[in-house]
């Protein structure tokens, strides 16, 4: 397995910025990474580009998709392409762990997802989840929700998961300011005045009041987050190989 440092500079080498956000999700990542054993089976429904393979060159790492999102994006590194919603192609309890980044909003029927992917993961194997609550419309028209912690806590445990643990990427100083910025990047430059002021703006709220945001953040309670990343449990006893 690669050094921290390595998988480090691979995941912000993506484009992540070194932020709240973006520091969140590695550790989760790099935490899966370490708590998957070597040679494990780990199944990442809808891979997409695969882009965070690298995390599990140490396992047995399975890309599935059906092969939808962005226009150009390259599907060749996927292994097996079908239906995720319905993945009557694997058998049960035969997959030890599964990953499922930024994708479950993109499915239209989350809870039978998920009643699958607890069919597949051996007792005791778990799934990692990374999954938006405040975002834009992406992917349209496939995109279907946005989730609170209740709510992912809810659907994995009525399914049957435990130990299910649901963390904040970051503070609702962060999304406010991260908000912010979007906003302004979606106001058309069709004006010398708009120009101007978008540029000011910009300036002002990248310059002065993130950094500040970020700070007080560590003081906020944390509820209002970009996303979510969750771990949970198929009940079981986990028989490593």
């Amino acid at each position: 397995m690669k050094s921290k440092q390595e998988l480090r500079e691979q995941f912000f080498n993506l484009g992540w910025k070194k932020e709240p956000q973006g520091e969140s999700v590695f550790e989760f990542l790099y935490q899966a990474s370490k708590d998957i054993p070597d040679h494990s089976i780990v199944l990442d429904l809808g891979a997409g580009e695969c882009r965070y393979q690298f995390f599990f060159e140490h396992a047995h790492y399975v890309p599935v998709d059906f092969g939808k999102g962005g226009a150009h994006w390259d599907f060749s590194d996927i292994k097996i392409f079908g239906d995720i919603t319905n993945p009557q192609f694997i058998q049960d309890d035969s997959v030890d762990f599964v990953i499922n980044t930024v994708t479950l909003e993109h499915l239209n029927e989350p809870r039978s997802f998920l009643d699958h992917v607890y069919r597949v993961l051996k007792p005791g194997g778990k799934i990692f989840l990374y999954v938006p609550f405040l975002a834009q419309e992406d992917q349209i028209p496939q995109d279907f929700y946005r989730y609170t912690s209740y709510g992912l806590h809810y659907l994995l445990s009525d399914v049957g998961f435990e130990e299910s643990v649901i963390t904040p990427t970051n503070g609702a100083m962060y999304s406010c300011v991260t908000l912010s910025q979007h906003a302004l990047s979606l106001v058309p430059e069709d004006t010398a005045w708009t120009t101007f002021v978008k540029k000011c703006m910009k300036s002002i709220v990248g310059g002065l009041v993130k950094p500040g945001f970020i700070y007080l953040d560590q003081f906020n309670y944390m509820r209002m987050p970009m996303c979510w990343t969750v771990e949970a449990k198929k009940k079981g006893a986990f028989i490593p190989y």
